[in-house]
């Protein structure tokens, strides 16, 4: 019975695993990058370049496999009045994890290789989504001198796991980060699906991209998983940004706090992270925030123009 089990089990292992490999062979003839494959130390990250102008705007994802898909909605409208980037950090979507470890300072030299290496100069305006308001803390520190605006949209705080009660930090873990590498290996992550990206159609584009190679995507963000309370540490290092142009995007949706299945945790993690939020302000001397009541967390789908006109106006402002 035991040996029967186990043989089973291992035949569901094997076919796992062979249809993961086959569907990842499709995957990459199908879905081409986008935009550059680009090195930066031994190994390649995937860029996306659109319009011309200055300053660049610059554009960082949060703790998702979403990747550069994550700015799809408002690329096009800010690339119209100036040049926009956007980006896959090591191990999302198409760049390559590399072996470098995961850290801010490593992000933020990686970024700024790719940024270089493509011929996209200074002066830059970060856009940074969730997490990025941590792992972008390393890169604004070290590169202040070239940057000349940044957007927080709804953004992580470095403190906030120190802020978040235990049951609240313990409702936002995901499962570990080797269980993680194992569903996409035997193709269990395929299997049950991702998507779609927020107010987007199945059949779109670029939900049939986000859909095929989230499996991969996963190893990346299973070690951004891992390594999370060390990387917000490290950010924490780094203080204020003096007069630089700050604008921070909260989202303030009357229903956010039912994300959470408990709803009175759901209220006091929302209002921790509201807290924080109005903590970023500190960043800057010159600093605004706009709350958009119509978004829990990704403003840039569910209020794209929000994100366009802070981005208009920190360009406009210089």
């Amino acid at each position: 019975m035991l040996i029967g089990l186990l043989i089973l089990l291992l035949l569901a292992l094997i076919t796992g695993f062979v249809y993961e490999r086959v569907a990842r062979a499709v995957t990459a003839k199908k879905f081409q990058p986008e935009g550059e494959l680009i090195d930066v130390g031994g190994h390649k990250l995937h860029i996306v370049s659109k319009g011309t102008g200055t300053p660049t705007v610059v554009f960082e994802s949060g703790l998702d496999i979403a990747g550069s898909l994550a700015w799809h909605a408002v690329h096009d409208s800010i690339a119209q009045f100036t040049q926009a980037v956007a980006y896959d950090r090591a191990g999302i979507l198409w760049s390559e994890r590399g072996k470098q470890p995961k850290t801010g300072a490593v992000i933020a030299d990686d970024l700024y290789k790719l940024l270089k290496k493509s011929g996209h100069s200074g002066p830059y305006i970060l856009v940074g989504h969730s997490l990025a308001g941590i792992i972008l803390r390393p890169f604004l520190d070290k590169y202040r001198n070239e940057i000349v605006g940044l957007v927080l949209v709804d953004a992580s705080h470095p403190y906030q796991l120190e802020r978040f009660s235990p049951e609240a930090n313990k409702t936002m873990k995901l499962p570990p980060s080797w269980l993680i590498k194992l569903g996409s290996e035997i193709g269990i992550i395929r299997f049950a699906g991702a998507g779609p990206l927020f107010n987007t159609e199945p059949s779109d584009s670029n939900n049939l991209i986000f859909q095929a190679r989230a499996p991969m995507s996963m190893y990346g963000v299973a070690d951004e998983i891992k390594h999370l309370e060390d990387l917000a540490k490290e950010s924490q290092e780094f203080g204020k940004l003096d007069s630089l142009p700050l604008i921070v995007l909260t989202g303030n949706h009357p229903e956010r706090y039912k994300q959470f299945s408990d709803s009175i945790l759901g209220l006091q993690i929302n209002g921790v992270w509201q807290d924080l939020q109005k903590d970023h302000l500190k960043l800057s001397t010159k600093s605004e925030q706009v709350m958009a009541d119509k978004s829990i967390h990704y403003i840039q789908f569910e209020q794209p123009d929000l994100v366009i006109k802070a981005v208009r106006t920190l360009v406009e402002s210089r």
